[in-house]
C-alpha cells in the first residue's frame, strides 16, 4: 500500500478504545507448513501438498471495485504457492451477489468493508458474524460470539459496550473465521476556509457544532 495503510490487529483499527491491543500476528510460512503437515498434507514431487491423493486447491475471488485487493490477490496465490497450495484466482463484477449465489464457487475471497463507520463496532459485528448477517456469506456462525453480539444489541452503557466488544474481538482472533490484513488510510483534501474538522478512524465524515467554514 506504499505506506498508505496500517497493517491490522483486528477488525478494528487501533484507534478504537475496543480494538485488539498488542502487536499484529506476522505471517510465519513455516508455521503455516507445520500446521498443514499435522493436518495431513504431504508434499508431492512437485511441491504442491495432498492429502488422500488430492491436491490442495482453493479458489480466491476477487473484484476490482477497489484496485488493491487484486494485487493482494496475486500476493497471497504467490505465498501460497511457495508452502505447497494452489490458489485459483476469479474475479468478478458483482462481488456480492456472487458470494452469495455462488457459495459453491469459492473457497477464500479478498474483500473490504466499514467495520466501525459511527465509530461503534456494534454494526459489523452484527453484519459479519451473525448466522443472517447482510454480509457473512462464508455462513459464520461461532455461538460463543453470537451470545456476546446479541448481549452488545441490548447494551446502551458506554463502557459496558466497550468491554463487550473487546471480548467479540478476541473471539475473532482465536477463531479466526476472516484474516484482517490491513487498514487503509483515507486520504482527505480539506480547503483551508474549514475550521474545527479533521477526519478520524470513524469511516465518515462527521461535522459537528464546532466545524466552521470562514
Amino acid at each position: 500500500m506504499n505506506g498508505h495503510a496500517t497493517v491490522a490487529n483486528g477488525p478494528f483499527h487501533s484507534d478504537f478504545p475496543f480494538a485488539k491491543e498488542g502487536v499484529p500476528e506476522s505471517y510465519d510460512p513455516a508455521q503455516a507448513e507445520e500446521l498443514l503437515k499435522k493436518a495431513g498434507y504431504e508434499k508431492n514431487q512437485d511441491g504442491k501438498l495432498e492429502k488422500d491423493g488430492e491436491i490442495l486447491e482453493l479458489t480466491l475471488t476477487t473484484f476490482q471495485g477497489r484496485p488493491e485487493l487484486p494485487l493482494m490477490a496475486q500476493y497471497l496465490q504467490a505465498e501460497a504457492a511457495n508452502i505447497g497450495i494452489q490458489l485459483n484466482i476469479v474475479t468478478v463484477e458483482n462481488i456480492d451477489s456472487y458470494l452469495w449465489d455462488q457459495q459453491d464457487e469459492w473457497d477464500l475471497v479478498t474483500y473490504t468493508l466499514l467495520s466501525a463507520p459511527r465509530g461503534d463496532g456494534g454494526y459489523f459485528l452484527n453484519v459479519a458474524y451473525l448466522p443472517d448477517g447482510s454480509l457473512n456469506p462464508g455462513q459464520i456462525n461461532i455461538p460463543e460470539l453470537n451470545e456476546i453480539i446479541e448481549k452488545l444489541n441490548m447494551t446502551s452503557d458506554f463502557n459496558e459496550r466497550i468491554d463487550l466488544q473487546k471480548k467479540a474481538v478476541d473471539i475473532i482472533q482465536e477463531e479466526v473465521p476472516q484474516s484482517l490484513i490491513l487498514h487503509p488510510h483515507i486520504i482527505v483534501g480539506v480547503n483551508e476556509r474549514v475550521k474545527n474538522w479533521s477526519p478520524g478512524s470513524e469511516e465518515y465524515y462527521l461535522i459537528t457544532n464546532k466545524m466552521d467554514v470562514q
